[in-house]
């Protein structure tokens, strides 16, 4: 995917952002990976301040203005001491969302996935400061509630299908040997996502290599608050939640079977040192849930201006269902 980079902004949107800047903007360093058709760049002026600046249209994606304003409300409410970097500032002109974050000097990992990389995450997932309880912040399950239904959706939609197929109704269920004999287990796990996600811990939600930057103890900037030394920065809150940690590990690691890196036998393994031995009832929960969601969403039309993310959910749904089977929970 082609990303939007300074240049391409409207006259009036770099006039507002490099007035916030401070100065002209005489440098750009486009950000790799994501989703997004809008502009993710470090933006330097020519007095030396840069920030880390996010920028989309209405006309780009429908619903990326409102993610990016979700994100700038929902910063608020994330706790102190959060290996994340600090929103400078946000403002909306016509159809455009702008965002502005502090810069981190550090890059996304490589991949296939490093198991220490990988590890390193695990072990900040973990780490993650619990939320005050006046937060804003919603439960996951009150967030992904009307997403994590995906097997459920296939089993309505191949009801419908056994009567009538209307233009655009997945109906592969009956062509696949595989759902026709899991379908129902599956919808039994996916039915008890909720308790096995619930929790007061903080969950960023969408754990994906591209949401991960790997910094240096003297790369590390100020505005990064928590340890002084080199580790792991996560970016890109719009999904901040609470929860259980769970959630998070679950769906990093499933992202690590796609991107390579994890074997699918590892994820519920009690010998891969990735998940702990009194997590892995809920694990096998919610992987089944989140594979369930994806082979769903692969199903769909394609989303406009976001072409990369439907053969993506391709990707995470064939990585489940091949952790799945290689752990015993679906056999």
């Amino acid at each position: 995917m082609t990303r939007l980079v300074w240049d391409g902004l409207p006259d009036a949107v770099r006039r507002r952002v490099a007035g916030r800047i401070g100065s002209e903007i005489v440098h750009e360093a486009p950000a790799v990976g994501g989703f997004s058709p809008g502009m993710a760049s470090v933006l330097t002026g020519a007095d030396g301040r840069s920030a880390f600046v996010k920028a989309v249209s209405a006309e780009q994606n429908s619903y990326s203005p409102e993610l990016y304003r979700r994100e700038a409300a929902l910063h608020a409410g994330l706790p102190r001491g959060l290996p994340a970097p600090a929103l400078m500032w946000s403002f909306d002109y016509e159809d455009w969302s702008v965002l502005a974050f502090a810069p981190v000097h550090g890059a996304v990992p490589p991949l296939p996935w490093k198991r220490a990389h990988l590890l390193a995450v695990l072990d900040t997932v973990r780490g993650l400061t619990t939320p005050d309880p006046d937060s804003p912040l919603p439960g996951v399950d009150e967030l992904f509630r009307e997403e994590l239904t995906g097997w459920r959706s296939l089993a309505a939609a191949e009801a419908v299908a056994g009567t009538h197929r209307p233009t655009g109704t997945p109906g592969f269920v009956a062509e696949d040997p595989w759902l026709r004999r899991h379908l129902d287990r599956l919808i039994r796990l996916e039915e008890s996502w909720e308790d096995a996600a619930r929790g007061h811990g903080l969950l960023h939600a969408d754990l994906r290599a591209d949401n991960v930057l790997l910094t240096e103890a003297e790369d590390r900037p100020s505005a990064v608050t928590g340890s002084s030394e080199g580790g792991v920065v996560l970016v890109d809150w719009a999904y901040a939640c609470r929860g259980a940690t769970v959630f998070d590990l679950v769906y990093l690691l499933l992202g690590a079977v796609e991107a390579g890196g994890c074997r699918p036998e590892d994820v519920l393994s009690a010998g891969s040192g990735l998940l702990r031995k009194d997590e892995h009832d809920a694990a096998a929960v919610l992987l089944a849930a989140f594979t369930g969601w994806f082979t769903w969403l692969k199903t769909l039309p394609p989303v406009p201006g976001l072409p990369a993310l439907r053969p993506f959910q391709s990707r995470m749904a064939a990585a489940g269902r091949s952790c799945l089977t290689a752990s015993g929970v679906i056999h």
